[in-house]
Order: C-alpha cells, then structure tokens, then sequence
C-alpha cells in the first residue's frame, strides 16, 4: 500500500518531494522518485509484500517502462506465472513488477487481467506516453488537475493542491452535494479544479493530450435460470478464494469485527481458510450509548471462531479526534462513522499493519432498509400525505431512529420510484433546502445545474429490476464516495493497509449475476448472505438487527459539542449560502426531540472545521449576478409523451419538461390517453392529466373537448399559469378557448407541419386525390395555423422547418427561435467494448453492423436503404443492416427483404425498449438516417453520435444542419448514393473511425442538451411576457 503524486510537462524536484511528503501518512516505510524532462513520479511505501524487494519506482527489463502503485493485486502470482512463461523477466517478489510486465504484454488492456485495489500510474519512456488507472469499484482513491497541456495527479487531495498552480477556487454546485448526501459524488470535488479518476476507467496523457475512458461496468443478469443452492455452493467456493488471497501478506493481518452479518462471515471464512488463528478487533461505548454497541455480537462470532479477540471501550476527546480526521480528508466529509473507523484504525495499528473489513455486502445484498422501503412503495399507491401530520411524528437519538425512517417513507409517498430513493439517501426532505439556502445561492444553482450523478447511475443500469437498479447506483455512489472513500482516508491516516474481500470485482460481478429474490427474500434484506453464513455462524448472529459501526452522534452534539454548535449558528462564516435563521430553527428543533438533525449538524461543523484546517475562502454569492428569477407555473399541451408512447416527440416533451422542473419550475401537463394510462397521476413532481381523444376530425372532437374541459375543471380549476406551451395543434385547440387560459401567454413548439405529414400518409395509401383527404389537410394546416397565431412566440427545431413554417403559415420570422432539440448524454454514451453491445443484442461480433431506428412509414426512406443493402454486400459482404420499429411499412419491408434474397443479411427488431436502444447504438459501425422526405430535427441521430457511432444521413431538412458539420451527408436520398457513401466509410482505416468516433460524441456534448434547449425556451417566455 502506498502513496503516488505526479505531473508533466516539467521538471521540479522540490515539488515532486513537497506532494510526495504530504503522502508520508500512507507510506512511512520508504520513498521513491523518478523525473525527465517530461514526467515526474513521486510515491511513499508501506511494505506489506516483498519487504526487501519491493521498493519503487519499478522498471521493466530495458527499463524503458517504469511505475509507481497504490494498492494490492490479489492474483499476481498467477498473472506472474503466465508472463514467465511469455519470457517476461522478474527481479522482485512483488505485485508491483507484475503489473509493469503485464502492461508490456497488453498496453491498456492490462487492467482487465488485474484482480484487486489499484491506482497505478506507468510511463513509457521510450513512446512518452502516460497510463493511469484505477481499480473497478474505486477502492483506491486517484484525484487529478488539468492545467493546459499539464496533467497533475496524486492518491490525495492535500496532496494535489501543493501544485501551485491549481487554484483552491470551491465548486458551490460541489457543497450543494455535500449538504444534501454528506459526501460530494464523483467525479467532482469541492475544488472546481481538482477532479476524481472514476472507477473504472483509465487516464492516458500524451504530447499534452489528455484522455480518459471506461474499461468496466458492472451489467446484471435479469434471466439466471439456476436454484438456490447451486449459487450458494458457487459463492461459498469464490468467496474462500477471494479471502484466502486477501489474507496473503508478509506483515500482521487482522480482520474489524463488527458483529454484522459481513464481517462476521469474512471472518469465518478466514478462519477457515488461513490455517491459522485469526486476529479480530471491536470497538464500542459505554452504557449510556448501549445501543451503538456490538460488542456482544463481535464476542459471540470471536468465541465460535476462537479467534484472538481485542475489544476496546472507547470515549475519545471529541474535539481532537474531528480535527484529526477533517485534516486527513482533502474535502469535507460528514459520515460520522469516520470517527470510528479512525479510532479502530488508530487502535489496531499497534498490532496489525493490514486488515480486512466487511464493506460492500449490503449494496450487493440488499441490505439497507431504503430496499424494503422502495419495495413496498412499489405496492402501494402513490399518496401525498399532509405535511402537518409527518412533522407531528417525534424522532429518536438512537441508532435505529424507526420514527425518523416512518417519516421519511411518508414524505416520499407521493414521489416515483427515482425520487422516493433520492429521498431516502438525502439528509433533507424536498422543500427543505428552499429554507435553507438563502435566495441568492439558490438563484445560483439554478442558473448553474449540472446532471444527478444518481440520476445518470440510475438511467444507465441496463437491468430492468428495480432493485438492481438501486444496487448499481449504491454500488457506484454511495459505495465508492462514502463507504470506501472514509475506509481508505481514515485507515491511510493511520498507515493501516485495509482490504475489502466483498468490493472484490470477482465478488461484485457474482452477485449482479444472481436472482433477485434471492439476494432479497420478500421483505427480509440480506437473505442470500445470511443463508450462507448459517453454514459459518451461530443462528444468533444471523437475526440480529443490523448496525455496523455507528456513533452516538445526536447526544454528542447536544452535550460535548453543543457550544459549537451554537457558536456555528453565531458566527455566521457561511451567510452567503446558509439561512441561518432557519438552522436556528433546526437547532431547537433537533433538542426538543421533534426531529433528529444530528447528521446536518454534523456537517455544518466538519464544514467549518475544514473550511478553518485549509484556510480555504467560500467566496461571496453575488446576489446580482444570480438575480433571483420568479418561479413559473407551466402548463404543456401535448398529444403524446414519453411516458405513454415511445418516439421522438414525445421524448422532447417529456425531458423538457424535467429539465424545466430541475430548474425549480412548477411543470403540469395535459396529452391525450393512450388507452390504458391513469386520468391524473404525478411523476417527478410534474403533474399529467390525460383525456381521451380520437384523432379522426369529426365530431368525436367535441366529445373530448367536453372531456378535457371536465377535467380542467375538476384538477386545475383554482391553479394558476404563467405561461402555456403548446406542443400539437389539435390538443391546443382543445385547451385553448377554455375561459380559465383566457389571459394567459402562450407559446408553441412548431416540430413539423401537421398536414404535410398527414398528405405523405395519404400519398403511400394512394389516398391523397380524394376530397376527403383534402378537406381534412385543409383543417389540419389551418387548426395548427390558428394556433401558432394565438401564441406569442413559437420554437421551432431547426432552420428548415422555420423556413417550412413561413412557407405554409406566413408567420412573421421575428416571432420564430430555433431551440435544438437535446439528448441525455450520460445514458447515450460510448460504450469502451463494442462486443460488450453485441453479446447482449445476440450480434455477430465479425460481421460490419448498420443500424436504423423508425416508424416504419413510407417517408422515412427504408426501402431505398434496403435495396442499397444489394451494392453494400457486394463490397462488404460480412455487412447487416438491423432496422428497428413498426409500422405500416412493416409487410412491404418483409416483402421487399424476401425478393431481394436479403433475409441474412437485414433483420427487422420490431419495436426495441427504450432502455435497449443504447446498446444497439452502441454495437453498430455506422447508422444511417434514410430519410426521404420532412426530417425535422433526427433526435435518433443525435443519440446515435452521442453514443460515438457516426450517423449517415440524406441531404432532407434539418438532417442538412445536424451532420454538414461531420460531412456525414449523402449525395441523395436514392440507393445508388447510399451504397457509395457507406462503402466508403465501410472502407475507411480504424484509425481515421476513431477520430470520426470522438468527434461525434464531441459535437453533441457541445450543441445538444435538454438543459440548454430548455434554458433557450424560458429565455423566449421570459422575452415574450
């Protein structure tokens, strides 16, 4: 275990040793340096293997690579075995050296053969290339600056910052974090400079360009077809694999035991398997605090393993131990299970140099109550409890506070199933923050949003369970940033090397493999765990309420650190950003017993304190330049959302209307039932009301409007507007004239002419001489011409349908502001292993993959692309062309695929799941957009070259001013220009697609967001009112 720092681009030894110096904590036993003119490394060393030998820097052979590592890999002697058989020549017994020699053999590749805890960074003397990576779950810790060409790193943030030249500049988006989960997610931190290596991925720095990409994700199998005692034997066989390799070690080892489930069975299955007796270690209160203490449990799992058991009954001087674990943390941090895990660290250091601990069960198992919680939440109905009646519930001080828990289920009743668990992690209910904030930080976050690092976790989970998907975001926030984030900083404080058995990837990946209701029995957490610890443990131990190591914080507060408290609230140091009136009435709060506050609290002073130990300045929130903006109440008039109907227009509805409501605006809207959905519900906070509706222009039309007015009537008969926008022409016809809009401003999203659409049906059904068919495109262009004439301003997605818009509509150019649609980037991504995709679609990973996604309709160009398929192959004939989407094409596309002899070579998916459709953007080479006729914006497009996959598409509308920039346009719409242009980028070198890979995604990270469409649509209200 040690400690590494580094920088380019220059040479300073002074420095290089002032980062490595600040590392000492982490490696007392040794230092070691290496400087050119182009890198410098510094490290400190803690010897746990290879005492005599293991020194670093390490050098391969002909010393033309050389390293320097933070971490343990638990596999190394297999890995060594092999690369000696490669003719790979050792000089030491450490797994330091193996790593170099593996990154010889397999260049970046080299962390998928790695099994441990890692952060490593290799320089390649002769190429002057520079690899840094950090193990999958993010174990170890590896911060990071940028400064121009310049690349710094180094294992800790007080480290880092002796940089001079990175600024101490705080990141008030970071503090709004720390505040509301008591840890500041990566890849931030409280410095806007200072950033965090995500697990995961690797960090390449060469000629001054920086690049950073994933190399692992944890993916869930949804469809395990085995029972439960084949899993059992399975993960009782890896499990004794993983710990016995933990266990290696040429200094003392011991194992922290709680009394918990986790460490109570890493310990049996130590005992188990070391051949020798295990050393164990508990901490615990005294009486006045019995019930943070395990101390029974820890000695009945001692005396049945018969292990050297040391417990200790502590009561520290609170003050110097806040300080001393603020000062070893590079940013505030304010789970108060710090405490102790510094003193058991502190303690045990004594006896012990490596210990292993129980951490990661409960995100992989289930464990926490906020599982039952979301499942039983997921049974019930949807209900807004009164805010009077939650806040009469009293709280307790106790470890378990079950009231406390009571209310916070209330509260989120009425919330979906997202944000019911954001309300469980957060340490504030949803209104409370309006309160605590002052006016002008609020105005700040608003302005300056940035995306729910939850929320992006949450999206890109590919499991379809709900609790998985729960899993996969504890696993990637809460686990890394909290859990693992304090055991690394507070044992390294202490020069006490931590090991975590269950963060083991070979463990993770298990567990994400198994049945849900295996891991989770009902309502009963934990219940694969505690099935395997029967076969360990005495029965005692497995019914036990769960604790861990936990701190009576809430008494702590109210008697030792009460005048700090207070002296806090006084002095005010953060009255740009805090309502201190309002923490006084949290404070008063908190004593009577009426709410436990004693996590906010606890924060408020490890700000302080750490704020104070890095004389770190919070500057002013001006109040000017984040002019509080009034709060509207919108209503949106749509025909379709997303959450009803999957396609384009409806997505556009439903993002902008969540990037509207993240902004703090009050969203409802109204859009036509599809059938099945409920008349009135609320998601997100946005309130939807659906009426029935036939599409047909006939007389059914008032029976809607009726409808619809009923229930505008019956749900916002006493809300005011400050604004509607209209979204389709024949849902704002309905609202339009009700007397309760009369006077309000309205505003209209123009995507595509209503009646052209419904001509070019008419034209493919051969429908469009009939004077039926004219009559009702004469309604269709005039409704939707009415209605734009009754808005004040109208969007529109691009300059050809602003162009379509004064061709058929004569609307003045003044009143029409093109706002681009958006993505989300963090769900449509790049994926680092394309064969990741194609093993999960069942895709030949050899073959050339096109793909295309569509309502299969007569102007979306799919027969031309189809019959391009016949000059394609003849070039390239490993090439398949996927097409996905239903619709009346569908038969005349079979057809077309039979008689051209195309059945090998262009499948039909049929409609592909939403959360599907990244994967097959992911997995295709190319895809093309056919369209022959009226492409008003091609969101498709847009997240096809979000995911990195380079979009080919027809000179039609908008597709003209999404993809001119890439020069990824057909000559024509026609077969023959098809063929050409994709035989050509077919043909292209993997190095020339790499570059049109990076410079697709890099245009749409910077033109389209659903945050700055939606920010340019407030913009035009304001403008408008």
């Amino acid at each position: 275990m040690c400690g590494i720092c580094g920088f380019t681009s220059t040479e300073n030894k002074q420095l290089l040793q002032a980062m490595t110096d600040a590392l000492i904590h982490r490696g007392p036993d040794g230092s070691g340096y290496y400087a050119d003119n182009q890198v410098s490394l510094g490290m400190r060393r803690l010897k746990v293997i290879d005492l005599n030998t293991g020194d670093q820097p390490i050098y391969n052979e002909d010393k033309s690579l050389v390293i320097i590592f933070n971490g343990e890999i638990y596999n190394f002697k297999a890995l060594r075995k092999n690369l000696s058989a490669k003719g790979h020549i050792f000089k030491t017994q450490s797994d330091t050296e193996v790593i170099i020699h593996l990154y010889e053999e397999y260049k970046e590749n080299c962390v998928t053969y790695l099994a441990g805890m890692f952060a490593f960074s290799i320089w390649d003397i002769k190429n002057k290339k520079l690899f840094i990576a950090r193990d999958r779950i993010g174990i170890k810790p590896l911060y990071y600056s940028l400064k121009g060409n310049r690349l710094i790193f180094s294992s800790e943030i007080n480290s880092l910052v002796k940089y001079p030249d990175i600024s101490r500049e705080t990141d008030p988006l970071s503090l709004n974090e720390y505040l509301t989960f008591l840890y500041i997610p990566s890849p931030n931190t409280i410095y806007k400079e200072v950033k965090q290596l995500p697990a995961g991925y690797y960090l390449t720095w060469e000629a001054g360009k920086t690049d950073i990409k994933k190399y692992w994700d944890l993916n869930f199998n949804d469809n395990p077809g085995q029972n439960e005692e084949f899993y059992l034997d399975k993960f009782d066989a890896l499990l004794q694999t993983v710990v016995k390799e933990h266990l290696i070690s040429d200094v003392p080892t011991g194992i922290f035991l709680s009394g918990g489930i986790d460490s109570s069975l890493i310990c049996a299955v130590a005992a188990k398997t070391s051949g020798s007796s295990i050393n164990t270690f508990s901490l615990g209160f005294s009486k006045k605090d019995s019930t943070f203490n395990e101390l029974d449990k820890a000695k009945i799992v001692s005396d049945h393993l018969k292990t050297k058991h040391t417990e200790h009954i502590v009561s520290p001087d609170i003050k110097n131990l806040t300080e001393a674990i603020t000062a070893s943390m590079g940013q505030p941090f304010a789970d108060s299970s710090a405490l102790v895990n510094y003193l058991i660290s502190n303690i045990s250091r004594k006896d012990l140099t490596v210990a292993l601990t129980g951490i990661g069960g409960d995100e992989l198992f289930f464990g926490y109550p906020r599982y039952q919680g979301i499942k039983l939440s997921t049974l019930l109905p949807r209900i807004k409890f009164p805010d009077l009646f939650i806040n009469s519930i009293p709280e307790t001080y106790s470890s378990y506070n079950y009231t406390g828990r009571i209310k916070r289920f209330l509260q989120a009743m009425e919330l979906d199933t997202f944000d019911k668990y954001l309300s469980y992690i957060s340490f504030y209910y949803k209104n409370e923050k309006n309160r605590l904030y002052t006016e002008s930080y609020s105005a700040l976050l608003a302005a300056e949003t940035r995306k729910n690092a939850h929320k992006e976790y949450f999206d890109s989970c590919r499991s379809k369970s709900l609790m998985n998907r729960i899993s996969y975001v504890d696993i990637k926030a809460y686990l890394k940033n909290d859990l693992l984030y304090m055991a690394d900083a507070m044992s390294m404080a202490n020069s006490l090397e931590l090991r975590v058995p269950l963060c083991d990837h070979r463990i993770v990946e298990f567990a994400a493999e198994m049945p849900v209701a295996l891991k989770m029995k009902g309502f009963k957490l934990k219940h694969f765990l505690k099935k395997l610890s029967a076969r360990y443990l005495p029965e005692e131990i497995l019914h036990k309420k769960k604790q861990g190591f936990m701190v009576p914080i809430a008494r702590i507060l109210r008697d030792k650190l009460r005048a700090d408290v207070e002296d806090f609230i006084k002095k005010k140091e953060f009255s740009s950003y805090l309502n201190y009136d309002y923490i006084h009435t949290m404070w008063q709060v908190h004593l009577n017993g009426k709410r436990n506050y004693a996590d906010q609290f606890w924060s408020f002073l490890i700000l302080e304190k750490w704020k104070t130990l890095n004389n770190v300045e919070f500057p002013t929130v001006s109040v000017h330049k984040y002019k509080t903006e009034k709060k509207l109440n919108i209503l949106l008039v749509s025909d379709i959302i997303f959450e009803d109907t999957e396609g384009g227009s409806g997505r556009m509805v439903t993002e902008m209307s969540k990037a509207m409501v993240r902004k703090g605006h009050s969203v409802t809207i109204i859009t036509r039932n599809p059938g099945n959905a409920p008349e009135f519900e609320i998601r997100d906070t946005r309130e939807i009301i659906r009426y029935p509706i036939s599409t047909d222009l006939s007389l059914s039309i008032f029976s809607s409007w009726v409808s619809l007015n009923k229930l505008i009537s019956k749900h916002l008969k006493n809300k005011h507007f400050d604004l509607i926008n209209y979204y389709h022409p024949l849902s704002a016809l309905l609202v339009n004239y009700n007397p309760l809009f009369k006077n309000v401003p309205k505003f209209y999203n123009f995507n595509s002419p209503w009646h052209e659409e419904y001509e070019i049906r008419q034209k493919e059904m051969g429908h469009l001489h009939l004077f039926s068919t004219k009559l009702k495109s004469f309604l269709r262009k005039n409704i939707e011409k009415n209605m734009i004439n009754a808005c004040r301003h109208t969007g529109v997605l691009s300059a050809f349908m602003k162009d379509r818009m004064i061709k058929y509509h004569h609307t003045d150019k003044n009143t029409i502001t093109i706002v681009p649609g958006g993505i989300d980037t963090a769900r449509f991504s790049p994926i680092e292993n394309v064969n990741t995709a194609r093993d999960s679609l069942s895709m030949s990973r050899q073959s050339k993959i096109l793909f295309t996604v569509r309502n299969l309709e007569p102007r979306m160009g799919l027969e031309n692309l189809t019959l391009a398929m016949k000059n394609i192959l003849k070039v390239h004939p490993d090439t398949l062309l996927y097409i996905g989407g239903n619709g009346s094409m569908k038969q005349k596309l079979e057809e077309l695929i039979e008689d051209l002899k195309l059945n090998n070579s262009v499948i039909l998916t049929g409609f592909i799941e939403d959360d599907k459709l990244p994967l097959y953007y992911q997995a295709a080479d190319l895809f093309i957009l056919p369209t022959t006729e009226l492409e008003g914006f091609g969101l498709v497009t847009v997240e096809a070259l979000s995911c990195g996959t380079p979009a080919l598409g027809t000179p039609i509308g908008s597709t003209n001013e999404v993809l001119k920039e890439l020069n990824l346009l057909f000559k024509s719409p026609s077969p023959e220009d098809m063929a050409i242009k994709i035989n050509e980028y077919l043909s292209k070198s993997q190095q020339e697609i790499t570059l049109l890979k990076e410079k697709s995604r890099q245009f749409v990270l910077n033109t389209y967001s659903w945050e700055k469409g939606a920010d340019s649509m407030l913009d035009i209200f304001r403008k408008s009112n």
